[in-house]
């Protein structure tokens, strides 16, 4: 499946470097784009200058302002040792393209505000392939080396352009385990489903964490499966995230979690069983929805309590996924059909393999209904799985392939 056309902005920024030409000292920036602050980490690239880097490039576009706030201090020898000043320099994007509009191709900006010199390096396919290992197919720590030729198209920094984030909606009541199984999957611990009480916080709520630039989570807080008012707010998100055109705000995957009731209980609320009956029509459009089994290793200390005997480590494990497959997923099948696909999953230790399986069958899903750009972020924003971050890879490297002689359309990988 290929994604939309996308309109190209008119800069891509990979840095900002900032020069004071005076006896000053530059101390801190602070940036904004469209008065909105970013933070954004500015180094010292120079006696009298101060630099930040952006990866993915920044994507600026004609109507955008951009404002940088100055603080710098002049040292002196006497009474006054230091010296505070301010300066606030705004920045127009359509001025700065109309006063440079004379050099087509150029690497870099410059534009001086009295003794305040900007420097604005551009985004370069060509010229960064070799510089960056953010866009040789390098996913999160695991390299693949496609050689250094400038005549291979960067996609790794294309896709994050198209789909800079993988997002993932989680429904489910508090207590099943959410918090623990984002923590583990995707290696952040500053995106606690469970820091907000019910109702506090709703679905539109973009969760993103400083430790996983390329993973923004949803979370039904306080969904309580049965009860109409929250049920219809689930279901009208999830329909308007598929009506979305860009893919980067689509909803990528949904991981519905459900607690295996140990100790008995109902494994299926009313509402639960609602929505994966919507998803069965097609009511719900192609985002990925797989049913996750929480706690499994309750079930394992469950069986193993049951039986006397002195069980062998796998022994215990076929006995729990028996009684799995006949409480759980046996009774799940049966309300909801086989379209559905599910794991079950423990986040404790020994039970990696668990997140594995997850992670495995939601990157394909993912694959399968958006192509590679959305299965490609998946696997860079997933930390359960060296397998998937490879996939990943090799999915980059084809699109290096197709790029390179000529393939406009997207493939889908077997």
């Amino acid at each position: 499946m290929s994604t939309l056309p996308r309109t190209s902005p008119a800069l891509r920024i990979s840095a900002i470097t900032i020069r004071l030409h005076s006896r000053r000292s530059l101390r801190s920036i602070t940036f904004s784009i469209n008065e909105i602050q970013r933070d954004d980490n500015w180094v010292q690239s120079g006696q009298d200058s101060l630099t930040a880097t952006f990866t993915p490039p920044l994507n600026i576009s004609t109507p955008d302002h951009l404002k940088l706030e100055l603080n710098a201090r002049l040292l002196r020898i006497g009474p006054k040792a230091i010296a505070e000043m301010d300066q606030v320099l705004d920045i127009h994007v359509g001025e700065l393209l109309h006063n440079h509009a004379d050099q087509p191709g150029q690497r870099e900006l410059k534009e001086t505000y009295g003794k305040v010199e900007v420097i604005i390096l551009l985004w370069n396919k060509a010229a960064t392939i070799s510089q960056s290992n953010t866009i040789t197919g390098t996913i999160a720590g695991t390299s693949s080396d496609y050689g250094e030729s400038a005549n291979l198209v960067p996609t790794t920094e294309d896709v994050l352009y198209v789909c800079p984030r993988f997002r993932i909606l989680l429904i489910g009541k508090t207590g099943v385990g959410k918090s623990s199984l984002i923590n583990e999957t995707f290696g952040v611990r500053d995106a606690l489903v469970s820091d907000f009480a019910p109702g506090q916080a709703d679905i539109e709520t973009e969760i993103f964490s400083e430790k996983n630039p390329q993973f923004v989570l949803h979370d039904s807080r306080g969904f309580e499966p049965g009860e109409e008012g929250s049920f219809q707010t689930v279901r009208d998100f999830i329909q308007t995230r598929d009506k979305m055109l860009a893919l980067k705000d689509k909803l990528h995957a949904i991981w519905v979690c459900m607690a295996i009731p140990v100790s008995g209980g109902r494994l299926l609320e009313i509402g639960l069983e609602e929505l994966f009956h919507l998803k069965n029509e097609g009511a719900l459009g192609d985002v990925p929805m797989i049913a996750v089994f929480t706690k499994f290793d309750e079930l394992v200390v469950r069986e193993d309590r049951r039986h006397d005997a002195d069980l062998s480590e796998e022994e215990l494990s076929e006995l729990a996924e028996k009684a799995f497959e006949r409480e759980c997923l046996e009774p799940f099948r049966t309300k909801v059909g086989h379209q559905i696909p599910y794991n079950a999953v423990s986040t404790q230790e020994g039970y990696e393999s668990t997140l594995t399986d997850l992670i495995r069958v939601t990157f394909e899903n993912v694959q399968h209904h958006f192509g590679p750009e959305a299965s490609i972020v998946t696997a860079i924003a997933q930390k359960a799985s060296s397998i998937v971050k490879i996939e990943g890879c090799i999915a980059v490297g084809r699109l290096r392939m197709l790029s390179n002689i000529g393939i406009v359309k997207y493939a889908i990988l077997d």
